[in-house]
């Protein structure tokens, strides 16, 4: 969970950093969203296969 969490970080920062230098479009966008999707799906997954609370 913690590596999930992590990764959702580096996406947070690389979006700040994007937007800040003005070089952000639609396509970084897409692939930002897409990321943070992969892994808070990922991170569901194994808190259902590990905590057994859903």
């Amino acid at each position: 969970m913690r590596t999930c969490q992590a990764l959702e970080a580096l996406i947070a920062v690389a979006m700040a950093v994007v937007s800040l230098t003005g070089s952000i479009n639609p396509e970084h966008i897409f692939v930002f969203v897409a990321l943070i999707g992969a892994t808070r799906a990922f991170e569901r997954r194994r808190c259902r296969r590990c905590c057994r609370a859903w």
